[in-house]
């Protein structure tokens, strides 16, 4: 009935696909209804009996076929049921897996490996991890201080060309209380605000002795100067607001 029905080249089609047949791990019932479909399309593929049952063995995986051909099956459904049973415990075991499954693991590594392993990894973390810093380091470096800035001079008096503050030309110009210079405030200093000065070269800085706002000399403050004593009572009243006029 296949020799007069069937073409001859749907039948070697067949034949191909029965002598490929293999089981696909631990899918041993797919594997057993196509063996059987195939042998009810291609009959000359399992006659005789021994065929039959050889080439049902020559599809099994290598752990299950070995164990099943020393078992010396005599009939075809012998070997099916005895090769799903082995087929169930080597899925059992992890060897083999059914589709949807997870595969199984493969087996660790001894655990002085996996010590020496997460040392080594844990080593090379920290390296990266060291030079990443350092190359931030480098790359960004420490910009130093800048002083504050200047807020816009809103009174009447004019600027002066020595010291660059706003003042009356009947007034002397100011010293900076920090480094005796004139120019500037205290509070815009520069040598404060210098960059990399060690804390004993500020704190010597900031503790000068204070100078007289009126005439710039040491040792005494503006109330007790001796040439206030002779100037316009006007003139003392500006330089007392010295600091609020300064930029």
């Amino acid at each position: 009935m296949m020799t007069e029905f069937c073409p001859r080249h749907e039948i070697r089609a067949l034949e191909r696909e029965f002598d490929n047949l293999k089981q696909d791990s631990g899918e041993h019932r797919a594997y057993a209804d196509l063996y059987e479909e195939l042998s009810l399309l291609c009959p000359n593929m399992v006659t005789p009996l021994d065929k039959a049952i050889k080439k049902y063995i020559d599809g099994l995986p290598d752990s299950v076929q070995d164990i099943v051909t020393g078992s010396n099956p005599t009939t075809v459904r012998q070997t099916i049921e005895l090769s799903a049973t082995l087929t169930e415990s080597q899925i059992r075991k992890g060897k083999l897996f059914r589709k949807g499954d997870k595969k199984p693991i493969e087996e660790s590594k001894p655990k002085d490996e996996q010590t020496e392993s997460s040392k080594k990894l844990k080593k090379r973390k920290a390296s990266q991890n060291f030079a990443v810093v350092a190359h931030n380091d480098q790359a960004v470096p420490n910009q130093p201080a800048q002083p504050p800035a200047r807020k816009p001079y809103n009174g009447t008096a004019p600027l002066c060309n020595k010291c660059s503050l706003h003042h009356h030309a009947n007034i002397k110009c100011r010293k900076c209380q920090t480094c005796g210079l004139i120019g500037h405030t205290a509070r815009v200093c520069p040598a404060i605000a210098a960059p990399n000065q060690a804390g004993n070269n500020l704190a010597q800085a900031r503790f000068l002795p204070s100078s007289c706002f009126n005439c710039g000399e040491m040792g005494h403050f503006q109330r007790d100067c001796p040439k206030l004593a002779n100037a316009n009572p006007a003139q003392g009243w500006a330089s007392d607001r010295l600091e609020d006029n300064a930029i």
